[in-house]
């Protein structure tokens, strides 16, 4: 409200009544009768009541002119209504691929051979690099020989046998040499598989972290192989939420270094153990679709919003609108009288809040009116507005 300045009419009958009292003040001693006097101060008090009166209207005029000149302060407001309101756990978790190892030497030996490169896709039990087996290769040859000596000396026993010449000794003798060398060749041929490092899984090469010349030993990291055709996420939340989240509870999931929209999925691991040192308990979430999995990459930042409370009609606000008077929250409504709009102190009590809107679970005027569909809140300029103050409902 613009400050308050007398009007000409107004200074015209401030005048005249400073002048009447004037008249009373400098009045002769002489003519100054007990009649006179009475007369003289009726006269007075009727000119002090026109006064007053003409006052009072002039004033009346001004505030009326003054509130509907759009001197009141410019608000927004929002008409309060029932919608779906629910809100969410937030977390954030990282991708992990559901099989993801690590290719090892079994035995101590050197890279005589690598066969893949980073970036290759292996079956499971596919030869990634080979050690040295010159020592085991000569060895082997030596059995063959033998196997092939003794393989020869049992199928002419066995001839013989057949014919009822030689001993059964001899022909069980040959047989067990020969059988014998065959398990010897089988060991020798699993020993020397050894010197080969296999892909424990179907996937990528992702890392291969070996070279032609260097000496390995077992448990030395040397080819990392991922399988992103199954892909989850991972998440820790606290035990606070150890009640509400169960398996099978909606999720919606977001990679922000994709720039992906919120993808809704299910959780399909709750663990059941608490962590002592973080009080946290594990969820996983599979990425159930092709198109995600091939996206995202292990150890990649994923946004998790677990659904916690759901309301199917519920008034909501912009939460930057409830404002706080010592621990009593109110919000600011904007109410039609005339031509005019006036601010009204609101008392509410807030719910659950997501996604910057929070939930009115009640509100009361201080005339006993109670907050209702259609009502106006104010959400922006509803700083430092009193009760029936005079505001400006912009239009935009």
């Amino acid at each position: 409200m613009a400050p308050f300045k007398l009007d000409p009419s107004m200074k015209k009958i401030a005048y005249t009544l400073l002048a009447a009292v004037a008249i009373v003040a400098c009045s002769s001693p002489e003519g100054n009768s007990l009649e006179a006097k009475k007369k003289e101060l009726e006269d007075l008090n009727k000119q002090i009541a026109e006064l007053q009166t003409q006052a009072k209207n002039l004033e009346m005029e001004i505030l009326e002119m003054d509130s509907s000149g759009s001197t009141g302060k410019l608000v927004a407001v929002q008409a309060l209504s029932s919608s779906s309101f629910e809100s969410y756990v937030s977390l954030e978790g990282v991708v992990d691929a559901e099989e993801s190892t690590l290719a090892t030497a079994q035995v101590p030996g050197l890279i005589t051979q690598v066969l893949v490169k980073a970036g290759q896709r292996v079956t499971k039990g596919q030869t990634l690099a080979l050690l040295d087996q010159s020592t085991l290769n000569k060895s082997r040859i030596e059995l063959q020989q033998k196997l092939e000596f003794a393989t020869t000396v049992f199928d002419k026993q066995a001839r013989l046998w057949s014919q009822g010449i030689g001993t059964e000794i001899q022909y069980l003798n040959a047989k067990n040499q020969k059988e014998s060398l065959e398990n010897a060749l089988e060991t020798m041929s699993a020993q020397m598989d050894l010197y080969r490092i296999k892909s424990p899984i179907n996937g990528t090469v992702e890392v291969a972290d070996v070279k032609v010349g260097q000496s390995v030993a077992p448990g030395m990291p040397l080819f990392r192989v991922v399988n992103l055709s199954r892909s989850k996420v991972k998440a820790s939340v606290s035990e606070n939420y150890s009640n509400l989240i169960k398996q099978g509870a909606e999720v919606y999931l977001q990679f922000p270094d994709l720039g992906t929209e919120w993808h809704k999925a299910n959780i399909d691991f709750v663990s059941k153990f608490i962590d002592p040192l973080n009080r946290t308990f594990g969820v996983e979430i599979y990425l159930k679709g092709a198109s995600i999995s091939q996206q995202v990459k292990p150890n990649m930042i994923a946004k998790l919003r677990i659904s916690e409370y759901k309301n199917a009609k519920a008034i909501a606000v912009p939460s930057n609108c409830i404002q706080y008077n010592d621990e009593t929250a109110f919000i600011v409504t904007a109410e039609q009288q005339g031509n005019q709009a006036i601010a009204r102190i609101c008392s509410v009590t807030t719910g659950k809040s997501s996604d910057g809107l929070t939930e009115l679970i009640n509100g009361q005027f201080s005339d006993s009116t109670t907050l209702s569909e259609g009502m106006k809140v104010i959400t922006a300029g509803f700083q430092e507005l009193n009760e029936g103050q005079f505001i400006e409902i912009s239009k935009r």
